[in-house]
């Protein structure tokens, strides 16, 4: 039986199983979920890997930040991502990042499309919030931080943000946005980790999450997301 079909058989008894009056047919009917689960594992492992690269651009010194923002989206759709060995790196020497993943069948398709689409929902994001931080900093006293500090402060700021909103991103796919909650964050004013929770839990995701032959949730990549990169945040598993 093909990746696809059995995707399809794994949701259907997986909504059998939500749905199940009784205690005995949900058990029976999980129990044929995990069944199909664990063929359907064993059927990824074998099947070919289909490989792409998406250049993500290094302008404004900000390359590592969205490469950090959509490898965890990549991973949120079930592909897997190249490794680099020691004297290796995904970065090219004028900046940029070659972001190398592989799927299967047309759930990389899928990826490719959608990965210049939230890059953009990204930096579109991430330059409206640095617009409202730039103006909370002139609203601080002088003895805050010396004014000359606050293009670095900007950038500082744009990094961070774009990362945890990467990563926010990346569990709603990683759920399908069935369970998502929103983390409420209390930090220092004006973060950029409170402030990119809160925009990306707004984000329109419709036609954006998994639909690929062979998609998946990995239980073990949804424990990957208990920790988030940036300072004062711990986001607990879903």
């Amino acid at each position: 039986m093909s990746i696809a079909k059995l995707a399809v058989r794994l949701a259907a008894w997986e909504e059998l199983a939500r749905r199940s009056g009784s205690e005995h047919e949900r058990a029976a009917a999980q129990d044929r979920a995990d069944a199909i689960s664990r063929r359907l594992w064993r059927e990824k492992a074998t099947a070919p890997y289909v490989w792409k690269t998406f250049e993500v651009t290094g302008s404004g010194g900000h390359g590592k930040a969205r490469y950090k923002a959509l490898i965890g989206i990549v991973k949120a759709y079930g592909c897997i991502l190249s490794i680099y060995g020691p004297g290796a790196s995904p970065r090219m020497a004028w900046g940029d990042y070659w972001l190398r993943y592989a799927g299967h069948g047309d759930l990389v398709e899928q990826v490719a499309a959608a990965l210049p689409e939230l890059l953009e929902e990204i930096e579109e994001a991430a330059k409206a919030a640095v617009k409202v931080y730039g103006a909370y900093l002139k609203t601080l006293p002088d003895t805050d931080h010396d004014p000359a500090w606050r293009p670095s402060m900007r950038r500082k700021f744009r990094r961070e943000y774009m990362e945890v909103y990467g990563k926010e991103l990346a569990l709603r796919i990683l759920i399908r946005d069935g369970e998502y909650v929103p983390m409420q964050v209390t930090s220092r004013p004006y973060s950029a980790v409170a402030a990119a929770i809160g925009d990306a839990s707004r984000a329109d995701l419709r036609g954006f999450l998994p639909s690929g032959s062979g998609y998946i949730a990995d239980p073990h990549e949804r424990a990957r997301f208990v920790t988030i990169h940036a300072p004062d945040y711990i986001r607990p598993v879903p």
